[in-house]
């Protein structure tokens, strides 16, 4: 890989825009006396942390 291809393929990431799907649902939830965030996916039926 080339540095010129490098160059062009970091520059593409950063015009990428993140836009929060106003179906997820975000919890807080403490565990072990840390906070600790969980996402659920209603269409896939997932969670993350």
């Amino acid at each position: 890989m080339g540095q010129t291809r490098l160059g062009t393929d970091l520059e593409r990431r950063k015009q990428v825009r993140l836009r929060l799907r106003p179906d997820l649902r975000i919890e807080a939830h403490q565990y072990e006396g840390r906070a600790r965030f969980v996402v659920k996916d209603p269409i896939s039926l997932r969670y993350y942390w």
